[in-house]
């Protein structure tokens, strides 16, 4: 006998998909025009400097990744927690957190600039102390971020990343145009990164803990303590695995070849941030459900958009050199479809590590790190442009293929 049909559950559902589906909206339209203005930043900084200037911004702005690690494990950890715990003894730790890497992060930066500097053959040690401020900043956005997102209030979560965007691409811009410099370029970044943590830091006290009940955060157990350790690590391995090629391209290549890498690269990160929406939507639920249609999905979208823009790009590639910097990169422009495939490889891999983040399945964390050295040492063989790409997206491969079969297997094992 066919059950009967519950109205009320089926509307519940319905209601349920069209709010999932606003949301996802809402902060896939805020994240790809907060990213196209932070990239707009980038294609500014290109078309003002001279390529071997911009490749010391291009390092920079690779370091700022690395460095970024720290916002963005403490965001994993907010949104975690917050998806699973309320109350405002819960939020005002996590805002305690990025508060706390904040100051370290300014201390330590400071200490090792001298160092970082003549790593990455810079002019001095003050780009690195603004690049690891704008880190700090990023950071206490983090953790007010990770609240909003494992909420789930997408609307503030929404205005948060757009704010980011613009102020990097106003306040920013603005900078270069004035003090068109690497220095000048990272006191753009770090003072335009002072706006979303503004925004962030006010919208959770003012709208979160007004709202929260009053009651203490839940006692952090030793598993609990080193879970957000444990998201850091994975993090940084994934982040120095997508940036060692920029950052160790300056010992192999002359500046203007390094410009050149660093420019087609501005394809490469546009497609690995573009679909970032749907890891930030579908994270909480990553965190309560081990789903697999979560990342089929998530995968899909992916793998479109990088098919898109790779054929945007072989289609029309004036526009495509007009993005990355003009005629004086022209250069690179027959290689630039490559840098959106290895965008989509990289992009892959973080649906996969966040996944893995969701459920604290952190024996990932080996193959990144041996992929990054495999990386490290390829790329140091190499003495083109067409060979440092070739290395870097045959390795990114191997990575994500390893990470795919962990992901398989760590569901059959659930």
């Amino acid at each position: 006998m066919k059950p009967a049909s519950n109205p009320a559950a089926d509307t519940s559902t319905s209601a349920q998909t069209t709010t999932t589906g606003g949301s996802a909206a809402v902060v896939a339209l805020a994240m790809t025009l907060g990213n196209v203005c932070a990239y707009g930043f980038v294609v500014l900084a290109a078309r003002s400097m001279i390529p071997a200037s911009y490749g010391q911004v291009g390092a920079l702005l690779g370091l700022l990744l690395v460095v970024d690690v720290v916002a963005v494990g403490l965001q994993a950890n907010a949104a975690r927690e917050a998806a699973t715990h309320t109350g405002r003894g819960q939020t005002r730790r996590s805002l305690r957190r990025g508060l706390i890497a904040l100051a370290a992060l300014v201390v330590l930066g400071t200490a090792i600039s001298p160092v970082v500097a003549r790593v990455l053959d810079l002019d001095g040690p003050l780009p690195v102390v603004l690049t690891t401020l704008a880190a700090g900043f990023l950071a206490v956005s983090g953790s007010a971020v990770g609240i909003l997102q494992g909420r789930e209030r997408w609307t503030s979560f929404a205005a948060v990343q757009l704010s980011s965007g613009i102020s990097r691409l106003v306040v920013g811009g603005g900078a270069i145009l004035i003090w068109p410099t690497p220095t000048g370029a990272l006191f753009g970044v770090a003072a335009g990164a002072a706006v979303p943590m503004t925004i962030a830091w006010l919208t959770v006290t003012n709208r979160v803990l007004a709202d929260d009940r009053e009651a203490p955060a839940p006692s952090e157990e030793p598993s609990t303590r080193s879970s957000a350790l444990h998201d850091s690590h994975m993090l940084l391995a994934l982040l120095v695995l997508s940036n060692c090629d920029v950052l160790l391209v300056r010992h192999v290549l002359e500046g203007h070849d390094s410009g050149l890498y660093a420019a087609g690269l501005i394809v490469t990160k546009a497609v690995l941030f573009l679909p970032q929406f749907v890891i930030a939507v579908a994270f909480p639920s990553m965190v309560r459900s081990d789903s697999a249609q979560v990342v089929l999905k998530a995968a899909g979208v992916v793998v479109g958009l990088g098919l898109l823009i790779a054929g945007g790009v072989l289609l029309l590639p004036g526009l495509a050199l007009t993005v990355v910097g003009g005629p004086k990169y022209e250069e690179v422009a027959g290689s630039l479809w490559a840098f959106s495939l290895l965008g989509t490889v990289l992009s892959l891999i973080n649906v996969m590590v966040f996944r893995l983040i969701a459920h604290r399945r952190y024996a990932a964390v080996a193959p990144l790190w041996v992929g990054a050295a495999c990386l490290a040492a390829a790329v140091l063989t190499t003495s083109s442009v067409s060979q440092v790409l070739t290395v870097t997206i045959a390795t990114d491969t191997a990575v994500l293929l390893v990470l795919g079969w962990l992901t398989l297997r760590s569901r059959a094992t659930t």
